[in-house]
């Protein structure tokens, strides 16, 4: 408990601070955070081109290993006819988009797991080309 007592000198205030009984200080060290380091990523570049029959299966363009990186897929179509794309992600989660002639579609996509593709026409050959940027954290 802290009393004060005033005392009045030639027109001042002085202000004494009396400490009854025994007073101590306590000093708690609170550690400081350190700030976090900002991850820091690198993108790898992964482009190809699509030539493949339009009677033909899906065709697989890329296929990761595991752990499935986060990445940026870019399609373009180049043929007469229009391409399907199967983007595989962790699990069996799948994006399914059709893509019509000389259109480019780009996916942002937290895991790819594969890249196939389906040529759905009669035109006889389906072209284009895909790019796929993988972002991975540096160590």
């Amino acid at each position: 408990m802290q009393k004060s007592h005033m005392a009045q000198i030639s027109k001042r205030v002085t202000v004494v601070n009396v400490h009854c009984g025994q007073s101590r200080k306590r000093r708690r060290c609170i550690p400081r955070k350190k700030k976090p380091k900002a991850k820091r990523f690198c993108w790898e570049t992964i482009c190809g081109r699509i030539f493949q029959l339009c009677s033909d299966e899906a065709r697989t363009y890329f296929l990761s290993t595991h752990p499935y990186p986060a990445a940026m897929v870019r399609v373009d179509n180049d043929s007469k006819c229009a391409m399907t794309v199967f983007i595989q992600l962790n699990g069996k989660e799948e994006v399914i988009a059709q893509i019509e002639q000389g259109q480019q579609v780009s996916f942002n996509v937290a895991s790819l797991k594969s890249l196939r593709v389906e040529c759905c026409g009669e035109s006889g050959v389906c072209k284009g080309a895909y790019l796929i940027r993988v972002r991975q954290f540096e160590r």
